[in-house]
């Protein structure tokens, strides 16, 4: 393997190292509200609605190529007082062929990746004391 070929792994390990380790709380939540009331007529007065909720977290996490001592310790990530995906709707008085219908879907996948540690060559990485919550 040619030295340019080990600096741009190394590079490349390094950003990842930096992207995965500066997570934090993530807050993020979906929410879809709607009504469709006195829509007479064939085919009116339908909704549908599609939230979808994906906080990701990804904190406290450590890449190293070459190296030592590069813990994971004491990392906390937490989807907290986030409702997650919502869908409110009403279809009333909507008379008529295949009117006045209502499809709710709401879609929530919190994903945590927590205290995780990739070494090439080293030891003394370990991935200690860390937590995940949604």
């Amino acid at each position: 393997m040619s030295l340019v070929t080990l600096k741009r792994a190394a590079v490349v390990l390094v950003a990842a190292g930096a992207v995965l380790g500066s997570g934090s709380a993530a807050f993020a939540n979906a929410g879809a509200a709607g009504a469709a009331i006195g829509s007479p007529g064939a085919g009116s007065g339908n909704q549908v609605q599609v939230p979808v909720s994906v906080p990701v977290n990804v904190c406290g996490n450590t890449v190293t190529v070459v190296g030592a001592l590069n813990p994971t310790l004491g990392n906390r990530c937490v989807n907290h007082d986030m409702p997650g995906a919502v869908a409110k709707g009403a279809a009333l008085h909507s008379p008529g062929f295949l009117s006045g219908n209502l499809v709710q879907v709401p879609v929530d996948v919190p994903v945590n990746a927590t205290g995780n540690s990739v070494t090439g060559i080293g030891g003394l990485n370990p991935a200690l004391g860390n937590s995940s919550a949604n």
